[in-house]
């Protein structure tokens, strides 16, 4: 494997995660996890239930990627979820229609979501609403994960600067989750030591 992979592990595969990996990882909300082993952690393990519901067979690697248009590329589609990078241009503007929950992480680069200065490592959040985004002299790259049901088509848009500059603030608040903070239940980033 290597930096910037796209891994599909569904639940009831047995995984583990190596140190010096920093991933971002989208999970369904749930409150069952079995650990076989907890790598020094001293939290509970739940060997037997772990393997009644594992799922040995083979994981289907890797993931092939789709462009779907010049800032966004398909990663992953399923009934749960769709996976998507977005390659937003230096000093651009865009509008994030987030009909349904979304989340964005920064990767690269730096913007202005809604009325909160984002970077590296920054997950926001939004649902129903729709997000204006003005994009720093770097550009921004990120992941957008938003729930199943096929893909966005109007997810994100590009708007002439003008309209974006005189765009009135009126979205409501958005959440952004620096990394340390992002709950493990969604889309985070986590760092393995």
């Amino acid at each position: 494997m290597s930096q910037d992979d796209i891994i599909f592990i569904p639940a009831g595969t047995i995984h583990a995660i190596g140190a010096g990996i920093v991933i971002a990882e989208i999970q369904q909300r749930s409150d069952v996890t079995f650990r076989l082993f907890d790598h020094g952690r001293q939290r509970e393990l739940h060997i037997e239930r772990a393997v009644a519901v594992a799922d040995a067979g083979p994981v289907n690697l890797p993931v092939a990627a789709s462009q779907l248009s010049d800032s966004r590329t398909l990663l992953l589609s399923n009934a749960h979820f769709v996976f998507e990078k977005v390659d937003l241009a230096p000093n651009s503007a865009w509008c994030l229609e987030a009909e349904r929950e979304t989340w964005l992480l920064v990767l690269h680069g730096d913007a202005r979501v809604g009325s909160f200065d984002v970077g590296i490592g920054d997950a926001v959040f939004a649902q129903s609403d729709r997000v204006d985004i003005q994009t720093g002299p770097a550009g921004m790259v990120g992941l957008a994960a938003y729930t199943g049901g096929g893909l966005v088509p109007n997810l994100l848009q590009r708007v002439p600067q003008v309209a974006a500059m005189n765009a009135g603030r009126q979205e409501t608040p958005l959440p952004v989750l620096n990394s340390a903070k992002a709950p493990s239940t969604s889309a985070g980033v986590e760092t393995t030591q």
